[in-house]
């Protein structure tokens, strides 16, 4: 008689089976397209391994096989074929490099009805893997919003062009002096957007002449074209628009004046703006003075448009 039997080998696994899901540490998973039951494993760590079923049978079980199998259905068991398991496909390999995530994600009905004229492909946002932004927290948003990748956005909160260089700040999570950061950002444009923190501190003569010196460094230490960006209106108490224009149109004839081509104004900020020249409802991001992210594609909206036209793209 044979020692294994097709219903032995059968009856003693699912036994096994039994066993082995009935107690505290064995569990079954599914890989590769079958249930494998998973035993503890002999090792100090307690990692569940792959139990291997295996059953024996005893010469004394003759009778009861006879008694349980006709010849015929010996002879059908012993010339089947036995079964092969098929290997699961192999799995394909992802590409190198995933399309980005569409420029409005994350934005709702109200922004695509009332700015799809600032829409950006990716193709036209491709300039701010070239740039570096520099500022304060509200600069900071392109990399809180994810806007732009966060090695290309170094800010800090609290900054100001008249102690832009009594800190350092952070590009990416790494706080670094700035002409290291230029070094090694290597920027083609340099986005200088600050002055939040100016305006109620200094006068319009003194925040220019701080924010030389910044525009200075920026241009002894990189190849890069420098836009300085006007600071962006408010809906607070904090300060009047008023005054936050009057520090724009100074800072807006003052580079023409003292630089050449590789210094340019960035006006986003006259996007922000409602019919009383207050911050609007939805660029507001939420004290009347930092931005939502709406804003933040609007300003790369006016960096597309105002690099081209300026003929350095």
């Amino acid at each position: 008689m044979r020692k294994l039997t097709y219903t032995a080998a059968l009856a003693a696994a699912m036994l096994l089976l039994c066993s082995c899901s009935s107690s505290k540490s064995g569990k079954p998973v599914y890989s590769g397209g079958k249930v494998v039951v998973l035993a503890p494993s002999t090792s100090e760590s307690g990692d569940f391994s792959a139990a291997e079923i295996t059953a024996e049978t005893d010469d004394t079980s003759d009778t009861a096989e006879t008694d349980s199998i006709t010849a015929a259905e010996t002879e059908a068991s012993a010339d089947a074929e036995p079964e092969t398991e098929t290997a699961a496909p192999a799995q394909t390999e992802l590409p190198e490099t995933e399309e980005p995530p569409a420029w409005s994600e994350g934005l709702d009905d109200f922004y695509y009805h009332e700015y799809a004229a600032y829409h950006l492909n990716w193709d036209e946002r491709e300039f701010t893997t070239q740039s570096l932004f520099v500022g304060d927290s509200i600069c900071r948003g392109f990399r809180e919003y994810h806007i732009v990748p966060v090695e290309n956005v170094y800010a800090r909160g609290s900054i100001a062009a008249r102690n832009f260089f009594d800190f350092n700040l952070y590009r990416g999570e790494i706080e670094e002096e700035y002409t290291q950061a230029l070094a090694e950002a290597a920027p083609r444009y340099v986005f200088l957007s600050m002055g939040m923190n100016d305006i109620n501190l200094t006068d319009e003569e003194t925040y220019c002449e701080n924010y030389r010196k910044i525009i200075d460094v920026t241009l002894e230490n990189s190849d890069a074209e420098v836009y300085v960006s006007a600071i962006t209106p408010i809906d607070s108490d904090f300060s009047s628009n008023y005054r936050i224009d009057c520090f724009n149109l100074r800072m807006e004839k003052f580079i023409p004046d003292n630089y050449g081509d590789r210094v340019h104004y960035l006006d986003f900020a006259k996007h922000l703006k409602d019919s009383d020249g207050r911050l609007k409802e939805c660029f507001n991001g939420g004290d009347g003075i930092h931005l939502s992210p709406y804003a933040y594609y609007v300003a790369l909206w006016e960096m597309n448009r105002t690099t081209i036209s300026d003929g350095v793209r």
